[in-house]
C-alpha cells in the first residue's frame, strides 16, 4: 500500500501532461495504464479494463475525496480546434474503477479539488458563456453557465505594458468593448466567432496588432484589430469567407505601424472577387 500512496504523491508533484513514455503506476489499489497502440491512438486501461481511447490522453493529478481515489486526466484529438476536455476517473477502495466524461468541450478548463468535490469549470468568453460542474464518487454534476464580467479599469495600461496576448481578450474589457460593440453592429457575431480561432498579438512602435482566425479558413475568414493605448482609440477589419472586407475606419485612418498590416490582411484572402458587403461600415 505504500507503493500506491508514493506512486499518487510523485504524480501529484509532477504530472505527467508531457510523456514520450507509457503511463503505468498503481495508486489507491487500482493500476492505471496508458499506452499507445501501433495506429498512435492512446488507450486509458484501469485494471487490465480499456475505459477509453482517444489521439492523446494524459493524467493530470491522482488524490482522495470523499474516501475514495481519484485521478483527473485530458484527453486531445489533435489539430488546433479542439484544446481538449477533462475526463475523472473513480477510483473505489474495492470495487471497480469508474470513468466519468471526458467533458463535452473544447477547452480542458480549471479543475479545484476540495474535501468532497471537485469543480471544474470553463472560463466564460465573450462569445459564450462558461459552464461549471461538480464532480464527487457519483459522477459529475448537470453543468451550470458562468456569465461574463467584464473587467475595468485596466485596459489602456494592459495594452500599453503588451499584456493582452490574443484578440479575444479584447472584448473582455469594459473600455475595448463600449468602443468597438457600436462600430461592429450586425458584424459583432462575426467579430466574436472569429476572434475565439487560432490567433495572435504583437506590439509594433506601441500599437496592438491582433489576428486571429477561423480554423481551416484562415485566408478567407478571419479578423485584424489595433489597438492604440495613447490615444485611446481602436481599430478592426473583418472578412467572413467571400463577403467584402470591413474595415473600420478606413485603411488610411490606422496608425502607420498597422496600416500595412492592413494591406497584407486584406490581400491575404482566397476569394478572386468579394461579394457585396453584408454589414455596413
Amino acid at each position: 500500500m505504500r507503493m500506491d500512496w508514493l506512486a499518487a504523491v510523485l504524480l501529484v508533484m509532477c504530472p505527467l501532461t508531457a510523456r514520450a513514455e507509457p503511463i503505468s503506476l498503481k495508486a489507491y489499489g487500482h493500476q492505471i495504464e496508458i499506452r499507445t497502440g501501433s495506429n498512435g491512438i492512446d488507450v486509458l486501461e484501469v485494471d487490465n479494463k480499456a475505459l477509453l481511447t482517444e489521439l492523446h490522453i494524459d493524467i493530470e493529478k491522482i488524490g482522495r475525496v470523499e474516501d475514495s481515489g481519484f485521478a483527473i486526466g485530458s484527453v486531445n484529438e489533435g489539430g488546433n480546434v479542439c484544446e481538449g476536455s477533462i475526463f475523472i476517473i473513480s477510483l473505489p477502495n474495492d470495487a471497480a474503477a469508474r470513468i466519468d466524461g471526458p467533458l463535452d468541450t473544447c477547452e480542458i478548463g480549471n479543475f479545484r479539488v476540495q474535501s468532497e468535490k471537485i469543480v471544474v469549470e470553463i472560463p466564460p468568453h465573450a462569445s459564450r458563456d462558461g459552464q461549471h460542474w461538480e464532480w464527487t464518487s457519483r459522477g459529475f454534476s448537470e453543468p451550470s453557465s458562468i456569465k461574463l464580467k467584464l473587467k475595468e479599469g485596466a485596459a489602456w495600461q494592459m495594452a500599453r505594458q503588451q499584456q493582452i496576448k490574443h484578440p479575444s481578450e479584447l472584448m473582455e474589457h469594459r473600455e475595448f468593448a463600449d468602443q468597438l460593440n457600436p462600430r461592429l453592429g450586425s458584424a459583432r457575431p462575426a467579430f466574436l466567432r472569429i476572434a475565439d480561432g487560432p490567433g495572435s498579438v504583437r506590439y509594433e512602435n506601441g500599437i496592438l496588432i491582433g489576428t486571429a482566425c477561423q480554423s481551416h479558413e484562415c485566408d478567407s475568414t478571419a479578423l485584424l484589430v489595433a489597438v492604440d493605448p495613447i490615444s485611446h482609440k481602436t481599430y478592426f477589419a473583418i472578412k467572413d469567407k467571400c463577403a467584402r472586407p470591413i474595415i473600420v475606419p478606413e485603411a488610411v485612418l490606422w496608425p502607420l505601424a498597422a496600416q500595412q498590416s492592413v494591406r497584407a490582411w486584406v490581400h491575404a484572402a482566397s476569394c478572386s472577387r468579394y461579394a457585396p458587403a453584408r454589414w455596413p461600415t
